[in-house]
Formats: structure tokens, C-alpha cells, sequence
């Protein structure tokens, strides 16, 4: 009876503690970061290990539904750019091409147990409602490149697969493929791995726990593996040679678990290359979320060569201009001071910001997740994934198409599915629809 008793207490306190530790180790709020954020770090560990949702609208695939509208809700059509848009959404393990005016004109559909049916590589299976399309890449013949996860599981990567424009599987790629599939200029495809470790790391005795680490994986374009790159060995190598030791180990004790959290992988084009001193064509670009630091990787030997902070903190999603400025989904550096998410041109040779968008009346964040696509005509296409809505504006901030995801919750609507990521294709570069 007095275990039942100390269960009761023990495990809302240890909630509570993670809870706490979460919001102030996300922002590192002084001085009661030191405290808490020892323990988020222990609660980070113990959720790794056994922690398990009832249902999937308990996971961040749902948020609490914002926005009253559903569809397309605005569209100026002199200013907009007219294309199909293609995204995935965390109700289902789809992909979907809709017209400006939101109708569906073409989707994909794959249940990952018929990918994979005997899914070695993976320990506890989740239930289907827990599985989603984290990130696809739609080719023009109409084939997509799909990252799939599992929540409520760790690791929560589940796989890689290419399908064609009928949901014929393709090839898989069998390991926990998590957050980013890109396709580089050499054709390769650059997708990102993790694995829970229980190695110790001599020259970081705090790491006495599972732990999480990275993986940068280049494959060729029919799904085999070409290199593989430990990025916590490569992280670790780089901040010894610097002189920056104290920083990566400082950060590691503070937050146990999930280390790096590493959600993008990019090659590196020549355009930008060229305007960037230290960076040359074919490296990879990568973003450690949890550390707000983007990096390049020589693929050749594995070294971090070049890395960068800047006003933004928890980044997503990258993308590299080729006036050789970045185009950056800042999650979290406003929200710290009060605001939302931001959208961030950043010069990183000049080190500043040229253009921002962080919303005008409406509101406007993303914690988590969140893309954006700089459209040929100079508009700007993003994904406000928690938002559930993807919006378009113009480089004077001016809102001019705007989708509010229609998928709720049964049967009070009361939450809506995360958009995972979208993108806008011109009509003229989708072969596969010309052949429909």
C-alpha cells in the first residue's frame, strides 16, 4: 500500500519536474535554469526509456485548435504564386497536392506496416495513429521521398521510402531516419539518423545515460548507403580543436538525452559556397536545434569545418539563397522576448538580418517544426506547423494566400493536425501531371 502511495506522489512530481524543466530549459531562464534544468535532463532520460502516450492527440502530432476557419482562406491572385502545393499533415501517413484553391488534386498513401512489414530495426512498434510522414520530397515524375516517425517510441525515426505517383513502394531504407530528406545537386539524397546510445564518452563523464546520437547519411538516389557520419564525434572533435570544449560539455551536462537534435541535412551548392568564405560546394550544411548553431561537414572526413550562431534559438529548416544569405525558421528567438516565430534573411558574412516576417496581425508561431520556400517571384511560402496553417506573403509582409488545415479531431474538433512541412511547385514542373 505505501509503494502504491509513493507511486501516486512520485510520478505527478516527476511530471511536474519535467514540465518545468522543459520551459526553462527550452528558454534557460535564470537563475532557476541551473535547478530545473537538471531536471529536464534526468526526465529527458527517463522519457526515452518508458514513456508512453494513451492517445495520439497527447503527442505534439495535435495542438489545440487555433484558427475557427478551415481551407483556403485568402488568395490574392495577382500577387500570389499560382502552383500546387504539397505538403503532409500528422493525420494520416499521406502526402497530398492541392490547387490554390485547396482542392486535393492528387495524394499519397502508404501504412508503414506494409512498407515495412517486419520492421527489424525498430523495437516497440507504435500504433498506427502514431505514425507520420515527417517530411516528403516530391520529384516531377511524381514519385516522394518519405521520412516516416513514430511518437511515443524511441527512437522515434522509423524509416525511409521512396514511392511513385501510385503509392508503389519503391525502395526502403531500413533505420531511424528522422526530421530531413534533401536531394543535392549530385543527385544524392541527404537524410539524418539517430540511435539511443549507452556508450560512455571518456572525456564526458556527466554522460551516464541513454543518450541520443546523430547521424548524417548519404545515400544514392536508389536508396543505398553511401557514407555515414557519427556528427557527435564530428561535434565533438570541433569544439576540442577550437578551444570551445567548455561549451559543448557545458551544454551536454545541462541537457542530457537529446544532445544535438540535429533536423536539417543540406548540400551545399556552389552558389552559395561562393559567397561564404570557409564553405565550399558539396559539404553538407546541418542545424543542431538544440544547441541553435548551424554547421557545415566536410563528407570526406567527417569534420565540422564551419559553424555559425545568430539572433535565431531552436531553429528548423535552413535554406540556402543564392545571394549566399540563409533563410531560417526561428522558432523561438522572439518568443523569448515575448512575441512569436520568425522567418529570418540572414547575411552571415555581413552578420545581420536583411529581411524578417514574424506576422502582422495575426499571430504567428511555431515552437516546433515549421519550414519555409522561397518561391521563384520573391514571395515567401511557410509552414506554421503548430499553427495547423501554411501562408504565403510577399517581401513587403503582405499576407496574400493563406490555408488553415481542415483535419480535426472527432468529434469536438477541439484540436487540429500539425502541418508537418509544404511546399509550392509550378504547374509546369510536374511532369507526372501532364501524363494524368
Amino acid at each position: 500500500m505505501n509503494k502504491i502511495i509513493l507511486l501516486s506522489i512520485s510520478l505527478p512530481m516527476v511530471l511536474i519536474a519535467f514540465v518545468c524543466g522543459a520551459v526553462v530549459a527550452e528558454f534557460q531562464v535564470s537563475p532557476i535554469y541551473d535547478f530545473f534544468g537538471h531536471a529536464f535532463s534526468a526526465a529527458s532520460a527517463w522519457k526515452i526509456k518508458t514513456f508512453e502516450y494513451n492517445q495520439a492527440r497527447d503527442t505534439d502530432l495535435w495542438i489545440k485548435t487555433c484558427y475557427a476557419d478551415t481551407g483556403v482562406v485568402k488568395w490574392n491572385k495577382e500577387i500570389a504564386f499560382n502552383g500546387y502545393t504539397f505538403l503532409t499533415s500528422s493525420h494520416a501517413q499521406k502526402a497530398f497536392l492541392m490547387d490554390m484553391e485547396g482542392r486535393i488534386v492528387h495524394e499519397w498513401s502508404v501504412p508503414f506496416r506494409k512498407a515495412w512489414p517486419t520492421p527489424s530495426h525498430l523495437g516497440r512498434l507504435v500504433a498506427d495513429s502514431f505514425i507520420a510522414w515527417r517530411k516528403a520530397v516530391l520529384m516531377p515524375n511524381g514519385d516522394v521521398i518519405v521520412v516516416v516517425i513514430g511518437q511515443g517510441a524511441a527512437p522515434w525515426g522509423y524509416g525511409l521510402m521512396r514511392i511513385d505517383k501510385d503509392s508503389n513502394v519503391l525502395w526502403t531504407f531500413s533505420d531511424n531516419t528522422h526530421h530531413d530528406v534533401t536531394v543535392g545537386s549530385d543527385g544524392n539524397l541527404y537524410t539524418l539518423v539517430h540511435h539511443v546510445s549507452n556508450l560512455p564518452v571518456p572525456e564526458i563523464p556527466e554522460i551516464n545515460q541513454p543518450y541520443f546520437r546523430d547521424y548524417i547519411v548519404v545515400l544514392s538516389p536508389d536508396g543505398k548507403e553511401i557514407r555515414r557520419i557519427d556528427l557527435f564525434n564530428s561535434l565533438l572533435k570541433y569544439f576540442n580543436s577550437t578551444g570551445q570544449s567548455e561549451m559543448l560539455y557545458s551544454f551536454i551536462y545541462r541537457r542530457n538525452g537529446d544532445f544535438l537534435h540535429t533536423n536539417t541535412a543540406k548540400y551545399i551548392p556552389k552558389p552559395f559556397a561562393d559567397q561564404v568564405p570557409g564553405l565550399e560546394e558539396g559539404q553538407i550544411l546541418v542545424s543542431f536545434r538544440s544547441m541553435s548553431m548551424l554547421a557545415s561537414v566536410d563528407p570526406e572526413c567527417g569534420d565540422v569545418v564551419w559553424s555559425i550562431q545568430g539572433p535565431w534559438k531552436g531553429q528548423h529548416d535552413p535554406d540556402m539563397l543564392p545571394n549566399g544569405h540563409f533563410l531560417i525558421f526561428d522558432n523561438n528567438g522572439r518568443r523569448m522576448l515575448g512575441g512569436g516565430s520568425a522567418i529570418i534573411e540572414y547575411d552571415p558574412v555581413g552578420k545581420r538580418i536583411q529581411w524578417l516576417y514574424s506576422g502582422q496581425s495575426e499571430d504567428f508561431l511555431s515552437n516546433i517544426r515549421g519550414v519555409q520556400q522561397k518561391l521563384p517571384n520573391g514571395n515567401v511560402l511557410i509552414t506554421e506547423s503548430q499553427g495547423g496553417r501554411i501562408l504565403e506573403v510577399n517581401q513587403n509582409k503582405e499576407l496574400v494566400w493563406e490555408w488553415i488545415s481542415p483535419y480535426r479531431s472527432a468529434p469536438d474538433g477541439n484540436y487540429t493536425a500539425v502541418v508537418m512541412a509544404a511546399s509550392r511547385h509550378a504547374p509546369d514542373e510536374l511532369t507526372f501531371l501532364k501524363d494524368n
